[in-house]
């Protein structure tokens, strides 16, 4: 049976432990993450030379400032951009797997169109490694893919009630309403803290964790009323 009872037991520091000093997804967040000794979590996605970095959104746009896709550059044309104004760059899933090590435990959310691609590489990169590991995605897909093929690895469904717009109004009602659990048969639930109290999430008998939580008081809300078993936080220590 998969143990993963450091994913339940210590509150998860949503991209790392960042602040207004320290961007999101950086080593310096992740270092400040290990030093107050919380699980991390953050996202992984391709590069165009297929080298896995940590960065959240499709474009740089948000974090450096210039309107290009992380997908059409390559690992090295990546460098050449900061974060946030600092001299901080996007690293590699295996910078953090460095620092982690078997200590601290990582929550890897696969940035994936589940066709398996993203999800192979990641795997590739963990599975000989002794560290603690668990994948989540938004993608059924993607999850369904660590069923088949590492079922050693813990595996999350994500999920919200607010889906984006782009999508088809079936895809969203699928995912909104977990219509494809079963076949994704997930080991624990990451669910919008906004909407975990939905009897979709609560009637699952698996973990489930609330994101993205950011008050101390919030916190002791859901855990203290058995809505989470743990929190996906930022902005504070939890």
């Amino acid at each position: 049976m998969k143990n993963f009872d450091w994913l339940i037991k210590t509150p998860i520091a949503h991209r790392g432990l960042h602040n207004d000093k320290l961007p999101e997804n950086s080593i310096s967040a992740f270092q400040n993450a290990i030093r107050h000794g919380y699980n991390i979590e953050t996202d992984v996605r391709l590069t165009k030379d297929k080298k896995l970095v940590l960065f959240h959104d499709d474009t740089l746009s948000r974090m450096c400032g210039e309107n290009v896709a992380v997908a059409d550059l390559t690992f090295d044309e990546l460098q050449s951009y900061t974060l946030k104004n600092t001299s901080e760059k996007v690293p590699l899933l295996s910078d953090l797997l460095s620092l982690a090590g078997e200590n601290v435990g990582l929550l890897i959310e696969l940035k994936s169109d589940g066709k398996g691609e993203l999800e192979k590489a990641v795997y590739d990169e963990i599975k000989n490694l002794n560290g603690r590991y668990a994948v989540q995605s938004f993608h059924p897909y993607s999850v369904k893919w660590f069923k088949d093929n590492a079922k050693e690895i813990p595996r999350g469904l994500l999920a919200t009630i607010e889906l984006p717009p782009a999508l088809s109004k079936i895809v969203r009602f699928v995912l909104k309403h977990l219509l494809l659990y079963k076949k994704v048969s997930p080991d624990f639930l990451a669910y919008d803290e906004r909407f975990i109290a939905k009897r979709r999430v609560q009637k699952r008998k698996v973990p489930r964790l609330a994101w993205t939580v950011r008050e101390k008081t919030r916190e002791h809300e859901l855990l203290e009323k058995g809505l989470a078993d743990n929190v996906i936080f930022e902005n504070y220590l939890a």
